[in-house]
């Protein structure tokens, strides 16, 4: 996942890794109501929840999210 991370993070992304067994991670986690492990969150331009992905992810999956967010 990190090799697709980087594809994309030249131009569009910024990614944060949060350890949620780490109290300073759990205001985070209420936040975006992580409920499984793990959740990747896709955030648009604005900074709203634009994809959820609970669960194990591939990279098509990811792929497929990033590009929906980007795109539509």
């Amino acid at each position: 996942m990190n090799g697709l991370a980087d594809e994309y993070y030249q131009q569009y992304l910024d990614t944060y890794y949060y350890d949620t067994d780490r109290s300073s991670s759990t205001e985070m986690a209420n936040q975006y109501r992580v409920s499984g492990l793990p959740t990747m969150i896709i955030l648009d331009s604005s900074g709203q929840v634009a994809r959820r992905l609970v669960g194990f992810t591939s990279e098509a999956q990811l792929r497929s999210a990033i590009e929906t967010t980007l795109y539509r």
